[in-house]
């Protein structure tokens, strides 16, 4: 069975289908959809809280190597 063209419909439904699935998880213009200050506050924390946490392994890992394997 040979493959559709680029512009024929099967392909046009399957690329119009993938930009919807796109869309949903990606960010949109739609005010109704949009995080809200806290929400990304909130999200702000999170990734800070993350990155101190494997910033504090790092440095206790140095030193706890420095001081016991010297």
């Amino acid at each position: 069975m040979p493959l559709p063209a680029p512009g024929s419909r099967p392909a046009a439904a399957a690329s119009q289908k993938s930009r919807n699935v796109f869309r949903k998880s990606s960010m949109t213009r739609n005010p109704q959809e949009r995080r809200t200050p806290e929400q990304i506050r909130a999200g702000n924390r999170r990734i800070g809280l993350v990155m101190f946490a494997i910033a504090a392994v790092f440095f206790a890992s140095v030193i706890i190597k420095q001081w016991f394997f010297t």
